[in-house]
């Protein structure tokens, strides 16, 4: 680090820890936090002003260090002016929810952000600091009401007791840090999350086996084979995953089902379309604050039109799918829920009609899960299907409302519950990779394959320098990146900002890693 730079990085670094731990504790409450700018209608929120004050601190520390322009500084320079140019068209044409579409493509600028305040001291040797640190970050853990957090401060908390010299404080640390996981159930929250966590762990028993195989012979090898098998297999199964997860995992595991189902609705879907029923067109109204303080019209083509007085739904939610909207909605009773401010760009609300039809109850035995895996087919393939028939290399323009023909068909369709007014045509396709290609087309596929890419060339550096500190810190990019395949994480500023984050520490520490090693 350079001396006369080091108050920089020091503002730089403490304001994004502070953001990572505001976000993972308070979510959607801290994120809605935002001021007023003259002349601009769209509320400037708490996590765009740490964007522009953390270009601002850039900024300065290069002009501190004088260092000349290289080719990545004008290949993100070309990324920036591609995200601008989409929002500014898009909000001409579409309106203020452009500015929410353009968030899910200048997160991932806290990478560069990462990299460039990543200090050494992240990971602190100092045995005292240490402590302190691993104990906070399990503090917090306890604290955070968002489980999708659980594993990463869990990670950090070991990372941080690893510095510990004396072998009882660490080797404690490390089992406090097992327990509480367990203690906090992520085996048995979400699909995506386990399926997530599923996929970490089987990367790190590979990353592990990577590291132990050229030490142990081949008896041992044996040994250590067959018992991370029955830890994984047996074990950690029975004792950690109950038997309504073990359920829905049955249900998941049923692709035959889901398949058949899927072409089931989809033809019904299809018979639909060829009598050639009239869809109606719905008006989105964007709401900031706790309440209706602005109202903005986002689709100004329906600008005229007088939207249905219902309750409000937080446009990031997982649908009530199928037969299982019948735990909440009996025979056309509205559907009610409290409004929440859910993106540091826009806060968007989506005032929904009624839903109405006969809906069948299912109890909770993993039927929902089916369900919801169909809804989020539909809504994949109508989101690839409106991008290749509009032939647009660069994607669908900020702004423009997503509007799932297959779901609103599908109302009419054994009273499936899809098709629910006008809120569903507004939803999140809750696969944020698949959002960003409809997004920014080619731009959107280069972007995920530089990701990618950087991820594999981060484990490869970390591998052979047998940086368990790396693999582990991997293991969190890793955790995040399969659950952006289930949820809204990458547009969510309460989620992107602090993975992205991450990222640019860990890009950081491997860059700084690959240079002592050669």
């Amino acid at each position: 680090m350079h001396s006369k730079d080091s108050f920089v990085d020091a503002i730089g670094i403490s304001l994004l820890s502070f953001f990572f731990i505001a976000y993972s504790i308070f979510s959607a409450n801290f994120a809605k936090i935002h001021i007023r700018v003259s002349g601009f209608k769209a509320p400037v929120f708490i996590g765009e002003l740490l964007l522009g004050i953390c270009i601002l601190l850039m900024a300065v520390k290069a002009s501190m260090r004088k260092e000349p322009a290289r080719w990545y500084h004008y290949a993100i320079g070309a990324y920036v002016v591609f995200v601008l140019a989409k929002a500014l068209y898009g909000n001409t044409v579409w309106g203020a929810l452009a500015f929410r579409n353009a968030a899910l493509f200048y997160y991932p600028l806290f990478i560069v952000i990462g990299y460039y305040f990543y200090e050494d001291m992240l990971w602190v040797k100092r045995p005292f600091a240490a402590i302190a640190l691993g104990v906070i970050s399990l503090a917090f853990f306890l604290k955070t009401p968002n489980d999708y957090f659980c594993y990463t401060y869990v990670v950090l908390a070991a990372i941080f007791f690893s510095q510990i010299n004396r072998r009882w404080v660490r080797l404690s640390g490390y089992f406090l840090c097992i327990a509480l996981f367990l203690i906090n159930n992520p085996m048995n929250a979400t699909k995506g999350m386990l399926v997530s966590l599923f996929v970490t762990f089987l990367y790190l028993g590979n990353r592990g086996w990577y590291l132990v195989k050229s030490r142990l012979s081949g008896q041992q090898m044996k040994i250590y084979v067959v018992s991370a098998v029955a830890a994984l297999v047996i074990i950690a199964p029975h004792f950690f995953i109950k038997d309504a997860t073990k359920k829905r995992a049955a249900v998941w595991m049923r692709l035959d089902k889901v398949l058949q189902q899927y072409r089931h609705y989809d033809n019904g879907i299809k018979d639909i379309q060829r009598q050639q029923v009239a869809l109606p067109q719905y008006p989105v109204k964007l709401f900031t604050g706790t309440g209706a303080e602005i109202k903005l019209a986002l689709n100004r083509s329906s600008q005229k039109q007088k939207p249905p007085a219902t309750s409000l739904i937080q446009s990031h939610a997982t649908p009530l799918n199928g037969p299982l909207a019948g735990n909440a909605i009996r025979n056309g009773d509205a559907l009610k829920q409290e409004p929440v401010v859910i993106n540091s760009s826009t806060a968007v609300y989506v005032q929904p009609q009624s839903i109405r039809g006969p809906v069948v109850e299912r109890t909770r035995s993993g039927e929902e899960d089916f369900y919801n895996i169909l809804w989020r087919m539909f809504v994949w393939k109508d989101m690839l299907g409106e991008l290749l028939k509009s032939g647009n290399v660069f994607g669908i323009a900020f702004g423009k409302p997503f509007h799932s023909v297959s779901l609103e068909y599908s109302k009419y369709k054994e009273g499936t519950g899809w098709g629910t007014g006008d809120w569903v045509g507004w939803l999140e396709p809750h696969n944020s990779y698949i959002h960003i290609l409809y997004r920014s087309g080619i731009i959107g596929f280069f972007l995920i394959g530089v990701l990618w890419y950087g991820f594999a060339k981060i484990v490869r550096i970390f591998s052979r320098a047998r940086n368990i500190k790396g693999i582990l810190i991997s293991s969190v990019l890793l955790y995040w990146f399969c659950l952006a395949n289930f949820i809204v994480l990458f547009e969510l500023p309460y989620f992107a900002i602090p993975f992205w984050t991450m990222c640019g520490f860990t890009l950081a520490y491997a860059v700084r890693q690959k240079a002592a090693s050669v």
